[in-house]
């Protein structure tokens, strides 16, 4: 969940067993703090906002991060606690973590075969799926991330034309940097613990959210 204000950030925040006391009049005292109401929300990183801390020399402000997924809530520290000198400066930073967020952060994935099919094809050749030796394609995948077939051009072979060419390379090119041959480990898509042939994919975090 994306939240789009101070307030809901707030209430979040009053829910949470570990940050409940993060916003109460006695915290925000202690390190005569305040809150700004500007925030920056991402799709995928969390909403962006600034908070100011005093000390006996100089107000400072520090960029923070909310991050609700499901019942879990966080508020992290972006950069370093108290690393600006001005509102400007921090709100600016905020925005530009949140644009920043609106990226999806991306995983490489090692799948069988029948995972493959389904997200190439979305279907696949195999009528036993559903037993522990033959999980249904993809059901190991958390229910908001997404999934693509392939690899990211920074995970071929340095000797590869994607990597060192990436876009560019020629239309004609083919590689096998993405059959990543017969494994023993299990399929990331799934789970299938059965040896097999494996082949690369993507996972994207959060992205159905």
């Amino acid at each position: 969940m994306v939240m789009k204000s101070i307030g809901e950030i707030k209430v979040a925040a009053a829910a949470s067993e570990h940050y409940r006391e993060f916003f109460a009049p006695e915290t925000l005292r202690f390190w005569k703090s305040r809150v700004s109401s500007q925030v920056f929300p991402s799709r995928f990183a969390g909403t962006f906002f600034v908070t100011s801390e005093r000390s006996d020399e100089a107000r400072r402000y520090t960029v923070r991060v909310a991050v609700l997924r499901g019942p879990e809530f966080s508020i992290g520290t972006v950069g370093e606690f108290r690393g600006y000198r001005s509102l400007q400066g921090a709100v600016e930073a905020a925005r530009r973590a949140a644009r920043a967020g609106n990226v999806p952060e991306s995983y490489p994935m090692s799948v069988c075969r029948c995972c493959l099919l389904v997200l190439a094809n979305g279907e696949c050749c195999d009528s036993e799926h559903g037993s522990q030796d033959y999980p249904q394609p993809l059901s190991a995948v958390p229910a908001a991330d997404g999934v693509s077939p392939g690899m990211g051009y920074a995970e071929h072979a340095d000797d590869c034309l994607f990597k060192i060419k990436g876009g560019d390379a020629p239309g004609s090119y083919e590689c096998e940097c993405e059959n990543l041959g017969f494994r023993m480990s299990t399929c990331d898509g799934c789970g299938c613990s059965l040896g097999g042939d494996r082949f690369a994919a993507t996972g994207w975090v959060n992205e159905r959210a």
